[in-house]
């Protein structure tokens, strides 16, 4: 199981698209280093996905490869509004072509709903005196509660965190993770922590004091 976030926020000239995820796959073994957040080849958009795997991944490669295949829509021309609708259509063929059931299935398993985190989110919200238009990272925090969370055995790993900005290019972060307290936060990349000898150019999300880039001195990046 996955859960994913995804948040329009408010910045001084417009709006970001935020994305969050946790890295945990299960099935028979468990897995704290999967990527869920994946920039599409025209850069200008972010797919996540949620749910069971067997669907989501043959799903995936096949936009990416639609995409790719496409140059108007791998090199951004042809409008995202437009490209999505193609999307769609490969997204249904892809399902449609899902056969030999379980005996007494009709049709495959939809992915369950996080009413929690949302319910969390809202929570978090009202008790700081907020409505939805100012949201700001809530749903992070919360993604980070619930991956922390053993009561929520199937989602784990580090989060994973990407943006799109409104000039339509796409960011993913590194994210600062310490995945219990006797353990030592260092920076992930997809849910996968960094080697000693690596050295990631990735601008930082650090949960405990917003986004930055490094070797600059800390400034919120938000705005």
């Amino acid at each position: 199981m996955t859960l994913v976030v995804a948040f329009r926020r408010k910045v001084r000239n417009g709006h970001e698209l935020v994305f969050g995820s946790d890295s945990r796959l299960t099935g028979g073994q468990t897995n704290d280093q999967a990527q869920k957040i994946f920039q599409l080849p025209r850069n200008d958009a972010l797919f996540a996905f949620a749910g069971d795997t067997q669907y989501a991944y043959p799903l995936l490669m096949q936009l990416l490869r639609s995409i790719e295949s496409l140059p108007p829509s791998a090199e951004g021309r042809m409008k995202l509004s437009k490209a999505k609708g193609h999307i769609l259509r490969v997204f249904q063929q892809s399902y449609s072509s899902i056969h030999s059931l379980p005996f007494g299935q009709k049709y495959p398993e939809e992915p369950a709903a996080r009413k929690y985190a949302i319910i969390e989110t809202n929570r978090l919200l009202r008790r700081r005196g907020k409505v939805t238009a100012e949201i700001n990272y809530e749903p992070l925090e919360v993604l980070g509660k619930i991956i922390s969370d053993r009561n929520f055995p199937s989602i784990g790993g580090a989060p994973q965190v990407g943006k799109v900005y409104q000039y339509l290019q796409t960011q993913l972060f590194q994210v600062k993770w310490r995945h219990d307290s006797s353990s030592k936060e260092v920076c992930h990349i997809i849910g996968r922590p960094l080697l000693p000898t690596e050295n990631c150019s990735w601008p930082i999300f650090d949960p405990d004091r917003g986004f930055y880039v490094p070797g600059r001195s800390y400034k919120e990046e938000a705005e």
